[in-house]
């Protein structure tokens, strides 16, 4: 399985749908709150590698306290990857992903839904920078979530 890491014997599914790939990380999820009872959440990044320099990108979050999960991001209320072409360099993804989860669960402002979209909008902009440091603005990362995927770099 691919969660031999944590104990969790589950297949991915071998389709790139998103539907599907959604559906596998709530069992995913669940799975690994019923393994780890103190786990307050859950969160893994979605990655559709179309070529080397092509991948779609999303991100899921849930909450093991109410069994509630958030996908990111969004197209008429289904989970829709981002389609990321022409990456520059996937090192610093991840931790930007990270940063923006933490940055969102420790805001008042935020909800589940609203930390998972920044989260993956953040690392999603990541993917266009050199290196592993995230020089975007919450205002350019915000810019993403809203739909503004023009590749435009507003500075």
């Amino acid at each position: 399985g691919d969660c031999q890491l944590m104990g969790i014997e589950l297949q991915r599914p071998s389709s790139d749908d998103p539907q599907r790939q959604a559906e596998f990380c709530g069992q995913l999820a669940n799975a690994a709150r019923q393994r780890f009872p103190g786990l307050s959440y859950f969160t893994t990044t979605l990655r559709q590698a179309v070529s080397a320099s092509h991948n779609n990108w999303g991100g899921m979050l849930f909450d093991c306290f109410t069994a509630q999960s958030a996908f990111a991001p969004l197209q008429d209320g289904h989970w829709s990857p981002y389609p990321i072409f022409n990456i520059v360099d996937r090192v610093g993804a991840g931790d930007a992903y990270a940063a923006g989860l933490l940055y969102g669960l420790t805001n008042p402002e935020f909800n589940l839904q609203r930390t998972v979209e920044f989260a993956t909008a953040a690392s999603c902009l990541a993917h266009s920078i050199v290196g592993d440091f995230n020089f975007c603005s919450r205002e350019e990362i915000e810019e993403l979530m809203a739909g503004n995927t023009s590749g435009r770099v507003v500075r």
